[in-house]
C-alpha cells in the first residue's frame, strides 16, 4: 500500500487585476474527494506570484506546514487533486513521482533535488492550425500511481503551468503528495 499526506504549492496568477485563483487543495482517492487541506499542506501565501523558479518556495509555496491526515493509495490505482475552482487560465498539467531521498520520510522531504519522474500530463492538442487546452475549465484531475512503483516514500506532485496573457513568464500552480509505498 502507499500513504499519502499532500503538500501544496501554488504559484497565482502574475496579473494584479484578478482578483481570485484556482488551487489545488484536495486529495482524492478511492474516488472519494478529502476535505480542503486535509491531506493537502496549507500555505502562507494564496495570491502572490513566486518567481524565481530556483527558490525553495516553489516547492510547497511560502509558509507550507504539515498536512494534518495520511491516506493510504495502492500502486495502480487512481490518485487525484481538486482544485478550488476550475481553471482559469490555458495551460498544460504535468504529473511527477518523486522518491524521497535517504534519511528523509514521504512528510519530511522537501522535493528538492533530482528525484522526479513524470507519469501522466495533459498537454495542448494543435489541429488545424488552433491550438487548444484540454484542462480548460476543469476542477479536478486524476491520474494513475504506476503499478510498478517499487516500495519506499515519494512525493507525488501536480502543476498547471498557465499562459496567462500580459505575464512574461508562466504561471505555475501546484500541489504534492507524500506517499508511502511499502
Amino acid at each position: 500500500m502507499i500513504r499519502l499526506v499532500t503538500i501544496a504549492a501554488l504559484i497565482s496568477s502574475l496579473l494584479p487585476e484578478v482578483s481570485a485563483h484556482y488551487r489545488w487543495t484536495a486529495l482524492i482517492t478511492n474516488g472519494v474527494t478529502t476535505p480542503d487541506f486535509q491531506y493537502v499542506r496549507p500555505y502562507a501565501i494564496y495570491s502572490a506570484p513566486v518567481t524565481d523558479p530556483l527558490s525553495t518556495d516553489i516547492r510547497c509555496n511560502k509558509g507550507a506546514t504539515p498536512a494534518p491526515l495520511i491516506a493510504t493509495v495502492a500502486a495502480g490505482s487512481a490518485l487525484g487533486f481538486k482544485l478550488d475552482q476550475p481553471i482559469s487560465h490555458h495551460g498544460v498539467i504535468n504529473v511527477y513521482l518523486g522518491k524521497a531521498p535517504a534519511g528523509t520520510t514521504a512528510a519530511t522531504w522537501d522535493g528538492s533535488g533530482q528525484y522526479w519522474f513524470k507519469v501522466a500530463q495533459v498537454g495542448a492538442v494543435i489541429s488545424g492550425g488552433t491550438v487548444t487546452f484540454p484542462a480548460d475549465g476543469i476542477t479536478q484531475y486524476l491520474f494513475k500511481i504506476p503499478a510498478r512503483t517499487p516500495p519506499g516514500d515519494y512525493l507525488a506532485r501536480i502543476e498547471h503551468i498557465a499562459y496567462a496573457s500580459g505575464s512574461s513568464y508562466p504561471v505555475t500552480c501546484k500541489s504534492s503528495c507524500c506517499i508511502n509505498h511499502r
